[in-house]
């Protein structure tokens, strides 16, 4: 639900305010073509092997906060939930609700 709610914000148009001096226009937009509102593209590019070491360092093991009560919440809140095993699978909802709105 969350990723239906940011891909809905992403793709909404923003409306000018006399009273701000912010861009407008929708966000989806404003990320992937700066250069229509006299800004900068502040992506990085990132070496895959730091990507991997990443994944590596971070992915393999729970964090230290992870709290065992967290998953019994969210089976209580969605029972048929199946907890994904890999990035992959924890990503396709995201893909799925993604595609809806391209």
């Amino acid at each position: 639900e969350l990723c239906c709610v940011a891909t809905e914000w992403n793709v909404h148009p923003i409306r000018s305010n006399k009273n701000i001096e912010n861009p407008h226009g929708k966000p989806d937009v404003m990320h992937f073509t700066p250069e229509l509102y006299n800004t900068h593209n502040y992506e990085t590019q990132v070496a895959f092997e730091d990507v991997a070491i990443c994944e590596e360092l971070y992915t393999k093991e729970k964090p230290s906060d992870y709290d065992q009560g967290f998953l019994g919440l969210v089976q209580l809140v969605r029972p048929n939930i199946t907890i994904p095993t890999t990035t992959d699978d924890a990503l396709e909802p995201l893909y799925q609700c993604y595609s809806r709105y391209r």
